[in-house]
């Protein structure tokens, strides 16, 4: 169904599983799905932030979630450190952020949503300061 029914609006459908190399980005239009990225051996994780870097190559929000994951190294990734140390970062957390949410195949417990909008304690890429803290 999420492959072939028609939307009204493209997505970036993240889906994980239980096991090693279970996890897919889809990207889909408004017909279907138009890009796929998987785990796989060498891929030990999947970055997407809200462009098709396939296209445009890795911007900016998605070069320093790659290193920020990079510098975390695959046997300190959590939730925790997910959140913490990628995703409530600059530039990744950012003036237009509205919400975050993680959440772990294999743990039902681990399920955390964070409303974030207008709560940036950073410059953002055009120089506007945002002076408040993070709920």
């Amino acid at each position: 169904m999420v492959s072939s029914k028609p939307s009204t609006s493209k997505a970036y459908i993240i889906l994980g599983g239980v096991r090693g190399h279970e996890g897919v980005v889809m990207a889909r239009d408004n017909l279907g799905i138009s890009h796929v990225t998987s785990l796989s051996k060498d891929n030990w994780y999947l970055v997407q932030t809200n462009s098709d870097h396939w296209k445009i190559g890795c911007n900016h929000r998605c070069k320093a979630a790659t290193a920020n994951i990079e510098a975390l190294g695959h046997d300190n990734i959590s939730i925790d450190t997910l959140e913490n140390d990628v995703l409530l970062q600059a530039p990744n957390l950012n003036i237009d952020s509205i919400y975050m949410t993680t959440m772990s195949a294999i743990d039902s417990e681990s399920f955390s949503m964070h409303y974030v909008q207008g709560t940036v304690p950073f410059e953002d890429d055009w120089g506007v300061t945002t002076d408040s803290a993070l709920l």
